[in-house]
Formats: C-alpha cells, sequence, structure tokens
C-alpha cells in the first residue's frame, strides 16, 4: 500500500524499510542454503541497497543551498527542530534552501523574546516595589521634601529620565539584537545554548537599573543644587559604559563561541549543547567583568542607599521617588514590546512552509510529505526485483 498509494506517512515507510531489510536479509541467507540460488540473488539485491543505505544514513550531511550545514545554527527548534532528521530519511534528500528554513529559526527567537519581557516585566516588579518602600527609610520631614524636590522636575527634565534613561537602552539594545548580526538571528538559538537575546535582555536591565539614576540625580543637581545635590562621580559613568558594552561584546563572544571554552575553563569539561568545538575563553570572560563591574557597582549604591547618611537621605528618597514612574515606564515598555514580538511571531509562523503542519499531504508537515514521496520512489526502485517476474 505504501508502495502503491500516496495516503501513507513517513512512519509507514520507515517500517516498511526496516521490514524489507530484515525479511529480505532472512530469506537471502535460507535460499542459499537450501540451494536455491536464484531466489536467494534475487532477495540479495534488494538486501544490498537498504544494508548500504542504513550505512550510509549514520554518516548523511545535512545539505541546505547545496552544501552541508550544521541543523542547529540554521534550523529553529520549536517549528523545525525535526527538520534535519526528516530529511535524513530519504538516501537523496529533497532539496532546502536557507529561506525555507529562516522563518521557523526567526520564530525561535521571537517566541523567546516575547517570554523574555515576560520575566523582564516580573523582575522589574520588585524593583519598583523597593523603590516605592524607600520612602520608610526616612523621616515624615524627609518624605515631604522628597516629594518637594520632585515638583522642581520639569518636562524637559522629564523628557531626559524617560528618555535618556528609559527609552534609549530600550532602542539601543533592539537595534543591537534586531538589526546588527550580534543578534545572532541568523543562527539558531539551539547554537548558542540560548544566550542570545537572553543576554541582551539582562543587559537592557542593567541598563535601566544604572542609566535613570544617573540622569535624575544630574537633572536634580541643576534644578536643586542649592539644596547640596552633588554632581556624578566618573565612577558611575564608568558603570554605565560596562553595562552599554556588554549589549554588542557579549553578542560578539557567543557567536565566536568563546562561551564553550570558558564553560570547559570553568567546570572543566565540555558538556553545552554545542555542535562546535571549544574557543578562546578570553573574550567571554572579558564581557563578565564588564558585568560584574556594573553589577558591583549596582550593589554599592544599593548598599549606600540602605545605609546612607542623614545629609544624603533627602537626595535618595528624591531619587527613589522619580524612579518609580521610570521603572512604571519600563514596564510598559516591555508590554508592548510583548505585543510586538507576538506579532512578528505570528508572521514568522505564518511563513513558513515546511515545518507547521499542513494537512494537505499525508505527513504532519509538507516537507514531511515531500520526504515521504521521495522514500516511496526509492523503495520502489529497490524492491523491484519483487515484481521481476523469475526465468
Amino acid at each position: 500500500r505504501f508502495i502503491d498509494h500516496g495516503t501513507t506517512t513517513l512512519v509507514d515507510g520507515l517500517v516498511i524499510t526496516a521490514c524489507a531489510h530484515s525479511i529480505s536479509e532472512s530469506l537471502a541467507a535460507s535460499a542459499e542454503k537450501l540451494g536455491l540460488q536464484q531466489d536467494a540473488t534475487r532477495w540479495k539485491e534488494i538486501w544490498k541497497p537498504l544494508n548500504d543505505r542504513n550505512k550510509e544514513k549514520r554518516t548523511r550531511d545535512f545539505i541546505v543551498n547545496g552544501q552541508a550545514a550544521d541543523s542547529k545554527r540554521i534550523t529553529g527548534s520549536l517549528l523545525g527542530g525535526s527538520i534535519a532528521m526528516v530529511a535524513m530519511q530519504s538516501a537523496k534528500q529533497v532539496p532546502l534552501t536557507a529561506a525555507d528554513l529562516e522563518p521557523a529559526r526567526l520564530f525561535d527567537h521571537e517566541i523567546l523574546s516575547r517570554f523574555l519581557c515576560y520575566l523582564s516585566w516580573i523582575i522589574l516588579l520588585p524593583c519598583l516595589a523597593a523603590v516605592a518602600a524607600y520612602r520608610f527609610r526616612v523621616s515624615l520631614m524627609t518624605r515631604r521634601l522628597a516629594s518637594r524636590m520632585e515638583q522642581l522636575l520639569d518636562k524637559s527634565d522629564w523628557a531626559w529620565v524617560l528618555g535618556a534613561g528609559i527609552l534609549l537602552p530600550f532602542v539601543f539594545v533592539i537595534a543591537v539584537n534586531r538589526l546588527t548580526p550580534l543578534g545572532g538571528r541568523h543562527i539558531g538559538v539551539e547554537a548558542t545554548s540560548l544566550l542570545l537575546p537572553a543576554c541582551h535582555f539582562l543587559g537592557l536591565l542593567m541598563l535601566w537599573w544604572i542609566v535613570p539614576p544617573r540622569i535624575i540625580r544630574w537633572r536634580l543637581s541643576k534644578r536643586a543644587a542649592v539644596f547640596g545635590f552633588p554632581k556624578l562621580s566618573r565612577m558611575g559613568w564608568f558603570a554605565v559604559f560596562c553595562a552599554a558594552a556588554w549589549v554588542p561584546f557579549v553578542g560578539w563572544a557567543i557567536l565566536t563561541l568563546s562561551f564553550t571554552g570558558f564553560h570547559e575553563l570553568l567546570f572543566n569539561e565540555a558538556t553545552l549543547d554545542t555542535a562546535f568545538q571549544s574557543h578562546s575563553p578570553l573574550p567571554f570572560g572579558i564581557t563578565l567583568a564588564w558585568l560584574a563591574a556594573s553589577l558591583l557597582w549596582l550593589i554599592y549604591q544599593s548598599a549606600a542607599a540602605l545605609f546612607s547618611s542623614h545629609s544624603r537621605l533627602l537626595h535618595r528618597t528624591t531619587t527613589s521617588r522619580v524612579m518609580i514612574p521610570a521603572f512604571l515606564t519600563a514596564m510598559l515598555l516591555l508590554a508592548v514590546a510583548a505585543i510586538a514580538f507576538k506579532s512578528a511571531e505570528q508572521h514568522c509562523y505564518e511563513r513558513d512552509t515546511l515545518s507547521k503542519a499542513d494537512l494537505s499531504g499525508p505527513g504532519w508537515t509538507r516537507y514531511e510529505s515531500l520526504v515521504t514521496h521521495q522514500l516511496r520512489l526509492e523503495l520502489r526502485e529497490i524492491l523491484a526485483p519483487l515484481y521481476r517476474e523469475k526465468p
């Protein structure tokens, strides 16, 4: 039925192939023992190509655009994760192009970005609660004075806080991730062990934790210098530089596979799920040092806020009050971005013609149906001696 009709599945073809291999081997050996040389030759003509096919299958390359390719780099995991396995079921692979595989690969990036938006939103929620609760760290008089200091900020100051402190880091990170090769969108997320775009969202959170307080203190030092608001220190700007540099350079370190060498150096073993050999750990180590510098600055500022002297409580309380709308804006921006990522995810799903479920053919997907048809043709050629009349 599989040979003569096109309504059966790829699984049927694989079962028939395995049965044909086992039966032809057994019957060829039995016919040879019984001296039925013609029958033995006939069954060997079936068994040999099936046996050669099984051996070749173990070393068969995944071909894209006529060249061998690594499936983890070029396919997606959620939609197209099995496409390489399906492609290798036929001796002659059904042709694939990079354009065919792109939608499924980008689908992974979009859905991962959307869930990272949710995760970032959840992480910002306790941060919002912390800056809102900081007012209870000070006396009622200091709290009211801080409220008056906040009112000194005009529209241009709020534009600096929300624009340069919240919107600009978001645009910077998204631009690096989606408009440059450092976002890794030209390869599958599995090839980077999901580090992209996760590391970019980590960089976005770092920038949102460090940059807005710097902008707020700068604007307050302009508007309320008479109340002793200090000028910004250079160390703070160095922390901003480290957090900003982390975003593009971590993409470069991951794409050069430096993270595999760093993992092997750290744990003395190569256990990451990657198809590539480990590389120099130095680039990834340098980017981690930049991240550590930003984290240390953040920890120092948090500790200073908790154990601040009375002379600085007014300044820190005012900053915490302004951080509330800043964090709310960041959370709103993440919510809008999640909707945009969902829309992009749906667009990629609709563009994919190979990996998603398709009821027009016998397979789960259109590509599986094409491979099933190719396997049927190959089996028909292999099993041709069964239909040949005996002399």
